[in-house]
């Protein structure tokens, strides 16, 4: 079973890097989350190897990114089922790569789908790696130029909160400190998010 959940990946990984192929690239992010969901055998396949993980999350994060929307959906979608599989161990160490990805996808206006899909593996994600790194991520994308990306920063920073609340405490002091001036925010979904977020840690 080890050797042929291995050869699946290697599947995998063949289809997610034929760039120039989508079709191939939608299967195999489809075979991906068939193996995430799969058996123990296959999960610890994908999960075993830390260097080969990180080189199917790039992958990923490549069709993410791509400017087919189908392609792209399905990316987020895989996702979510690594977050919910795998859980923490494998995933947060990939937080500096992960957030601001997905948190991008979150923020695109111009397709409702491909946000809905980014905006629920951005959920699994937090609330299965609540870290510090995590929290740090989102704290440095609640200042960004663009309102969508404000407005998720705050909302996914409690979701961290609320999935961790013993994260540091100059972590949170600096949580709490954006939340104090983005209530100042020239843009009224931003003021209600800072609110909202502050409000959340203050109940603790």
């Amino acid at each position: 079973m080890a050797a042929a959940a291995r050869a699946a990946i290697d599947r995998c990984l063949a289809q997610l890097r034929r760039a120039d192929a989508w079709v191939e690239q939608a299967e195999g992010l489809d075979a991906l989350e068939a193996l995430a969901r799969g058996s123990a055998a296959e999960r610890k396949a994908l999960a075993g190897d830390a260097g080969r993980y990180r080189s199917i999350i790039g992958l990923v994060l490549q069709c993410l990114g791509s400017l087919r929307s189908a392609l792209s959906k399905r990316a987020a979608q895989t996702l979510a089922a690594l977050f919910e599989e795998l859980g923490t161990a494998s995933n947060r160490p990939l937080a500096s790569a992960l957030v601001p990805s997905l948190a991008k996808r979150v923020g695109d206006n111009t397709n409702a789908f491909i946000r809905a899909q980014a905006r629920a593996a951005l959920l699994a994600y937090c609330t299965s790696c609540p870290s510090a790194d995590t929290a740090l991520c989102l704290l440095g994308l609640a200042r960004h130029r663009l309102v969508p990306l404000r407005v998720a920063a705050l909302e996914y920073l409690g979701v961290c909160f609320d999935a961790n609340p013993r994260l540091d405490a100059e972590l949170i002091a600096g949580v709490q400190q954006a939340c104090l001036d983005l209530r100042r925010d020239a843009h009224p979904d931003v003021r209600d998010a800072a609110r909202d977020l502050a409000d959340r840690i203050e109940r603790g």
